[in-house]
């Protein structure tokens, strides 16, 4: 590496403390003393310096997604030149295109895919059958061109990293794991929980099957408890959320929390939920939730998609169900809560799955390679 090693990350669309750019990546790079780590986004917030990341914004989009896209993806490229980096690290598929004049002023970039963009587009529940196919078909166009201007490509899942293989050989899988001690109990060993409370935590979308956990309680007369927490995404699930409120007093909706109250909800719930529907940029997902359920010792009821099958069989930590059948909901729900047993078992099965492979302590060495054959 050179003796000071300039780092900057790019994001227009994530907050400025996203959990993967900020937690993970950008201080897991500043901890190393050789490298200056900034971050460049856009909020309404100033400039602050935490755990050696700069955060620097370029201001808080106004206007349509048009606009946010067109304007405010060149004013960051502004931003991104006056930084005078040696390596650009982009976190967004709409800024994607800024490899190129970073390239041609002899900048070395990566690109990383949070998503994969064609899927996430046919998964739109906004858009028509035809606006699908074509977004579709524009992304593929999109990606084909771009990825060939990239020094590397991260990826958050080994499906993300096979099939944009051909695009760029220069590639590598990055997987958003938990930091292990985040959300840890105190104790190691967990003891079974007597309390009946379960929990989501995320984007409160349709897409995301919320609305069937909310059917699975209020049209079930059971003693169980749901937590929810995070921003609510569409306006279907808003209704369905504020009727069920009005009506019921076993769900609790929480709002968007910050890592510190996670951590509580997860510490006060029994069962931790990812239900998400079969929609194609959801079945060969790497959901965080999965792995900080595991990490705070709560058992797992999620979607019986190939890939969480294969991690919740092998590690032996939940439940696997239809996410759009609400008896089936409720029956593993009823199943772990009647065995405490069997919840404290799938608990340690959870930590120690996290402590041995599930662990950005673990996967972060992926991120350090990269940056050490970049800058080299």
């Amino acid at each position: 590496m050179k003796e000071i090693n300039n780092i900057c990350h790019i994001t227009t669309v994530h907050p400025r403390y996203d959990i993967r750019i900020f937690h993970k990546q950008a201080r897991s790079l500043a901890i190393n003393k050789k490298n200056r780590v900034r971050l460049l986004v856009a909020d309404e917030f100033g400039e602050e310096e935490i755990d050696n990341v700069l955060i620097k914004s370029i201001g808080r989009p106004n206007g349509g997604r048009i606009r946010r896209v067109i304007f405010f993806s060149c004013k960051m490229l502004k931003a991104a030149k006056r930084e005078n980096c040696d390596v650009y690290h982009i976190h967004d598929p709409e800024l994607y295109w800024l490899s190129i004049p970073l390239k041609l002023i002899g900048r070395k970039v990566i690109l990383d895919l949070h998503e994969d963009l064609p899927s996430q587009l046919l998964s739109k529940p906004y858009l028509n059958v035809f606006f699908k196919r074509f977004f579709w078909s524009m992304a593929k166009i999109y990606e084909s061109i771009i990825f060939r201007f990239a020094n590397h490509i991260v990826t958050a899942t080994p499906h993300i990293r096979d099939i944009n293989f051909k695009k760029n050989r220069n590639i590598t899988c990055i997987s958003n794991f938990p930091i292990a001690t985040e959300f840890k109990p105190l104790d190691s060993f967990v003891e079974p929980k007597s309390n009946r409370e379960v929990c989501y935590t995320g984007a409160i979308t349709s897409i995301r099957g919320v609305g069937y956990l909310i059917d699975a309680v209020t049209e079930y007369e059971d003693n169980w408890v749901l937590n929810l927490a995070g921003p609510i995404g569409d306006k279907e699930i808003e209704k369905k959320l504020n009727k069920a409120l009005s009506k019921s007093n076993r769900i609790k909706y929480w709002g968007q929390v910050s890592r510190s109250e996670m951590k509580k909800i997860f510490q006060r719930s029994s069962i931790g939920f990812v239900p998400f529907l079969k929609v194609p940029n959801h079945v060969n997902a790497v959901p965080n939730k999965l792995f900080e359920y595991m990490s705070s010792g709560i058992p797992i009821i999620c979607s019986d998609f190939e890939y969480w099958r294969q991690v919740i069989t092998e590690s032996k930590t939940g439940l696997l169900v239809d996410p759009t059948n609400i008896s089936e909901i409720r029956s593993a729900v009823t199943k772990l809560l009647s065995d405490k047993d069997l919840m404290d078992e799938m608990g340690k099965n959870g930590l120690l799955a996290v402590k041995t492979m599930y662990n950005w302590e673990n996967e972060s060495n992926h991120l350090f390679k990269v940056y050490d054959l970049l800058l080299k």
